[in-house]
């Protein structure tokens, strides 16, 4: 016996397998599409430098005078006296009085010791007195710190430490050192961009590194920035890092 199916009830059942069939292909061409654009949409990070050269503006330096005596009174006539040599000598040198400060005659007795232990017995006393100098004439510091050694040819204990010298404000020069960067990364991820086939979309983030202000010729660098303060001629580097959407 042969069974026969409706004819109304088999041209259901193919109407829907054709159906069934466009869904499948209507979805593989949406999830290609899909994954086309996902790989396409990708990103390119690009760093940017800029740096300029710039003199220090501020300088500063101490000069330490030590002197030992047995009478205190003594000590203290004596450290004055050299103290007023010293300051003489500074302003021969064309510093103004504002520029230098001095500091108070600070002492501390000096007594004996025997096998590691203090005796109580006094040997003499300590004195020890600062002079401070800071001024915004950085080449006065640098032509003539070191010509205070020459008191020690007269028995004079003075200990002059090396300048320091900065950059009274940094900020001045953030602005434009920035926007120079910026171009710079801009410029950087436009190219790589190009070579790979792509072309910038937009800007997705921005980050702006620490300020870093070193002496010329060096390279150091640190997360945290750097500031050195032993050279007048200073590098201002900042870096700028951008990362852009391609299409």
């Amino acid at each position: 016996m042969t069974f026969t199916a409706p004819r109304g009830k088999f041209m259901m059942v193919a109407a829907g397998s054709i159906f069934l069939a466009l869904a499948m292909v209507a979805s593989a061409w949406l999830l290609s599409r899909f994954m086309v654009k996902i790989q396409r949409e990708t990103t390119i990070s690009a760093k940017g430098y800029a740096e300029k050269l710039v003199t220090a503006d501020l300088g500063s330096f101490s000069a330490a005078l030590t002197v030992q005596s047995t009478d205190l009174a003594a000590g203290y006539k004596t450290i004055s006296t050299q103290c007023a040599e010293v300051t003489k000598m500074l302003a021969e040198f064309g510093f103004k009085p504002e520029e230098i400060n001095v500091d108070g005659v600070v002492f501390n007795r000096v007594f004996r010791y025997v096998n590691g232990e203090e005796t109580g017995e006094l040997l003499y006393f300590n004195l020890s007195q600062t002079i401070r100098i800071c001024t915004k004439d950085v080449k006065r510091i640098s032509d003539n710190y070191r010509k205070l050694n020459t008191l020690l040819a007269n028995g004079i204990q003075i200990n002059v430490a090396v300048p320091e010298y900065f950059i009274s404000n940094p900020e001045a020069y953030k602005l434009a050192l920035t926007a120079e960067a910026s171009k710079s990364a801009a410029a950087r991820a436009e190219i790589m961009a190009k070579e790979g086939g792509a072309e910038l979309k937009e800007l997705l983030s921005a980050r702006l590194g620490v300020i870093q202000i070193n002496r010329p010729a060096s390279s150091e660098m640190s997360d945290y920035g750097v500031y050195d303060t032993s050279s007048p001629e200073k590098v201002i580097k900042i870096v700028v890092a951008l990362e852009f959407s391609t299409r």
